[in-house]
């Protein structure tokens, strides 16, 4: 039997066997990375709750770049992805990682502001009715105009990021 042979015969069947326990050991280690990354960033975006204070009843212009909310929210995936450890993981699996985790940070910030725009939203329909026929009526942007801005600015900024990092 030559060389190629055994190789065929034996160690590609084993090394195919290998791999397949060891993707199959290593996915409940990457879920939980993901799930524990994925509930830090959960835990910063709690401080999206706030955006509403920076906009009501101020003269304060219309955003047009993320707030330092995004950065503090992205701090865990950034940390992580500065560590030796990560940068030895496949790139297929990084991505994976990533997708995760900003997948599930866009659903839970859309969980956590929708009721907090409906509410503004109540506010900025009573203002609307209040200012009717008066000067202030005439503004061209209002709060909650500039604070659904500031929340469209976010968002866009982590699918952006979620794209760059995922490489799509």
């Amino acid at each position: 039997m030559s060389v190629a042979q055994i190789k065929d015969a034996f160690l590609a069947p084993l090394f195919s066997e290998l791999k397949l326990r060891f993707d199959h050991l290593t996915e409940p280690c990457l879920t939980s990375l993901a799930t524990r990354l994925s509930q830090r960033l959960v835990d910063n975006l709690q401080a999206f709750k706030t955006v509403p204070q920076f906009y009501r009843m101020t003269n304060r212009p219309a955003t047009t770049h993320p707030s330092h909310f995004l950065e503090t929210t992205l701090r865990p995936l950034a940390s992580l992805t500065d560590q030796k450890m990560f940068a030895a993981l496949s790139e297929q699996v990084r991505l994976k990682i990533y997708e995760s985790v900003l997948t599930n940070a866009l659903r839970e910030l859309r969980t956590l502001i929708e009721p907090i725009i409906a509410e503004e939203r109540k506010m900025h329909e009573s203002l609307k009715k209040y200012q009717k026929g008066s000067e202030g009526a005439n503004e061209v942007l209002s709060d909650f105009d500039k604070m659904m801005i500031q929340y469209y600015v976010v968002r866009r900024s982590i699918v952006s990021s979620h794209c760059v990092n995922v490489g799509r």
